[in-house]
């Protein structure tokens, strides 16, 4: 394996005197680097070495080896360098093509142009620079830091860390700068705990250069804040129009995404098993969804995704007439959590399409994927020959949210809203599908005012100064080393299962364990390589195992345990994981606490989902009610959430009448002695357990106060859901 400190340039040009030519001017480029992350990062050692191709296949065979795994080159590559005009005989595609393909491989990866000075591109738009450059190696080298500048760079970061070493502070937080901790007898232990510059950096909103957060988008014509300069870089990183930063988690984002898009009244596409935050945000607008129900597939204790008929068959469908008349709206938006707890990765591309053609916005949860962006595993090929990403951004999602804290380098709770292309191209279409939508907002600008509107009613005016800087670390990590880190952890994935599997057999999970094998109701849909689901037989002994060796899993249930990979597990994380799984094989045997099988049809209960909402939810859970133990909540109507945490998917929900298979998958919690891991329960003495539903007076008024549209809109999604 290559140093991980040596980092390539990839230089194509058909020219073997013109690559000469850069081959010597690299010599200059190689030193600015040097001096470039030295003064930016204070890293010394870190070397930028040059490779050269003549052709497009022999340059991407440098940076891609069997199934789109990534050779040492490719990982740690971060600058494309490519001639404009190749020679278009020799060459199986245009200096264009090879850069729109390299765009959907490696989006992240700066690409520059080299030119002639009398085309009509200039040598001082990036990506493009003059090639004449070559015969001036100062010029070009100081050229290019501009890119590394603009690609690598953290300048919210940058001006933090040196308000931090500031001027005397009057202005909150309390603590000013750390002194409350340092000089305290009490407390300065704990500042030695820390570092000085976690307190110097903790500053505020006063500090008016760094930028606002609720003031996220600068005025025209002014200069930019930094804030906005990190925003703008992170928004490029991930291929959105623009991104917002979020200091209060994606539970926050989600619920100030869909106050801004949705008003009292309309009908909201909904997977049923997405996040809590969605469902609770649905109930403060007092919308009213149509649930698409997943199966839960009880072999392993997880929920499949929505699989693909159902989703086309609800985007399609046409609301009946005589709704249309009564005033009922259509549906506008789909929220989707386009990758599950376990990394089952949707079709968003097909689904985004559907969307399209009814004017439909698909709002894309992929709070477990923010890394998808960084490596070409992540990406496919189309039936048309295009490149597909499975990331929702690049796949045509409008609107995406990001928990960067999950898999990526920030602090908990830091989040990113992305609005997308796709989504200024809605605004900018002349097609009818799409004319609600000006309707609503105007124009693109003006959704964007009422999202920052939205958004202050949900951040803090006291957000976290460092929590911010991370997610612009982490940007910038993840542009100049995401496609290492990715490529490294999938490596170690395949070593870990392979040992785990030479060890006890099949258990490892994946899309045939979690849908079935060769469901055709799930083509397209993919697994993402880094959740790894093991599946268990004997949980409590693994559990136990895992505990003696300090190992705490991302979660655990009756048929699986579920592990992380992110850009901070370590390869010894990894291999004390496999020496668990080798010790208990051969302690207790092989096939008694490990493994796992492809599911099959009598694996899934497609009951504890089912159904669709009596009364609105807003109507149940501001509405009369009382506590009725556990047991005997068969038939109401909740009045509130109960949600088994992790992963946050509700069991009951507002509106919707408790099934017996409901309260069963609960009590097995309680029952099983997870009653404090399941949100929403009222716990008393003896483990007993209440809940709140509706009374009969509250039922009555809230079956009054949905009214009849809410009866015709479920009765139209009920029959949706029959097919």
């Amino acid at each position: 394996m290559s140093d991980t400190k040596t980092k390539y340039v990839l230089h194509l040009d058909d020219e073997l005197g013109a690559r000469r030519k850069f081959k010597k001017a690299f010599v200059k480029v190689r030193n600015q680097f040097k001096r470039w992350i030295a003064r930016q990062y204070g890293l010394t050692g870190v070397s930028l070495e040059l490779e050269q191709a003549s052709t497009e296949d022999e340059f991407l065979g440098k940076l891609l080896e069997a199934d789109r795994r990534v050779s040492e080159v490719g990982s740690h590559c971060v600058l494309f360098v490519l001639d404009h005009f190749l020679d278009a005989k020799r060459q199986s595609a245009t200096a264009e093509d090879l850069r729109s393909k390299l765009e959907r491989l490696f989006p992240a990866i700066p690409c520059v142009m080299l030119t002639k000075a009398d085309s009509n591109e200039t040598a001082s738009s990036l990506p493009y620079l003059d090639k004449g450059l070559l015969q001036n190696p100062d010029e070009l080298a100081a050229n290019l830091v501009r890119v590394f500048d603009e690609s690598w760079s953290a300048h919210f970061w940058d001006r933090l860390r040196s308000e931090g070493l500031g001027p005397d502070s009057w202005h909150t937080p309390g603590h000013n700068r750390g002194n409350a901790f340092k000089t305290s007898l009490l407390l300065s232990n704990f500042y030695d705990s820390y570092t000085a510059m976690v307190f110097r950096t903790d500053l505020s909103v006063s500090v008016s250069e760094l930028g606002d957060l609720s003031e996220p988008l600068d005025p025209p014509n002014a200069a930019a804040s930094m804030l906005n300069k990190a925003q703008t870089s992170s928004a490029k990183t991930f291929g959105a129009d623009k991104t917002f930063y979020i200091t209060n988690g994606t539970s926050t984002s989600n619920k100030a995404m869909l106050q801004a898009l949705i008003r009292p009244g309309d009908t909201v596409l909904l997977d049923r098993n997405c996040h809590k935050s969605v469902h609770q945000a649905v109930v403060l607008s007092g919308a009213v969804p149509m649930y698409l129900s997943p199966a839960f597939n009880t072999r392993l204790g997880v929920w499949a995704p929505v699989d693909i008929e159902t989703l086309e068959r609800f985007i399609a469908a046409k609301m009946p007439d005589k709704m249309i008349r009564d005033g009922i709206r259509p549906p506008r938006v789909l929220v989707l959590t386009t990758c599950s707890y376990e990394g089952v990765l949707y079709p968003v591309r097909r689904i985004a399409e559907a969307c399209e053609r009814r004017g439909i916005l698909l709002y894309s949860d992929e709070a477990w994927a923010p890394h998808m962006r960084f490596h070409p595993r992540y990406a496919s090929d189309a039936e048309d020959g295009s490149i597909v990403r499975a990331n929702a951004v690049d796949a045509g999602a409008h609107l995406v949210v990001h928990s960067s804290h999950k898999t990526l380098a920030a602090l908990s709770q830091a989040s990113m809203i992305h609005v997308t292309p796709a989504m200024r191209r809605a605004f900018q279409s002349s097609d009818s599908p799409w004319s609600w939508l000006r309707e609503r907002f105007r124009d693109y600008n003006g959704f964007l005012h009422d999202l920052v509107e939205s958004l202050r009613y949900w951040n803090s005016t006291s957000p976290s100064y460092p929590m911010l800087a991370t997610l612009d670390l982490s940007s910038a990590q993840m542009r100049f080393e995401g496609l290492a880190l990715l490529e490294e952890r999938m490596k170690w994935v395949d070593e870990f299962r392979d040992r785990a599997e030479r060890a006890a057999g099949p258990c490892i999970a994946g899309m045939d364990e979690i849908v079935g094998a060769g469901n055709e109701r799930y083509a397209g849909y993919r697994h993402d390589p880094l959740k790894l689901v093991l599946g268990v037989r004997d949980p409590d002994t693994m559990q136990h195992a895992l505990r003696e060796h300090n190992i705490c899993p991302e979660k655990s249930t009756s048929g699986c345990i579920q592990f992380l990979m992110t850009v901070g597990t370590t390869r010894q994380n990894i291999q004390q994981l496999a020496k668990v799984v080798e010790g208990i094989v051969r302690s207790k045997g092989k096939g008694t606490v490990l493994g796992c099988e492809p599911a099959t049809a009598a694996d899934f209960n497609r009951e504890i989902a089912a159904g669709q909402i009596e009364v609105l939810p807003r109507a149940a859970a501001f509405g009369r009610s009382e506590m009725v133990p556990l047991e005997g909540c068969i038939g109401r109507i909740a009045a509130q959430m109960i949600v088994p945490y992790p992963p946050g998917i509700p069991v009951f929900l507002p509106g919707l009448r408790i099934s017996v298979n409901a309260m069963q998958l609960v009590k097995n919690l309680v029952d099983g002695g997870r009653a404090r891991d399941v949100h929403g329960l009222m716990i008393e003495a003896g483990n007993r357990c209440r809940v709140k539903v509706l009374d009969k007076q509250g039922e009555e008024q809230a079956l009054e106060e949905s009214g009849e549209k809410v009866r015709q809109i479920q009765a139209w999604a009920r029959s949706l859901a029959d097919g």
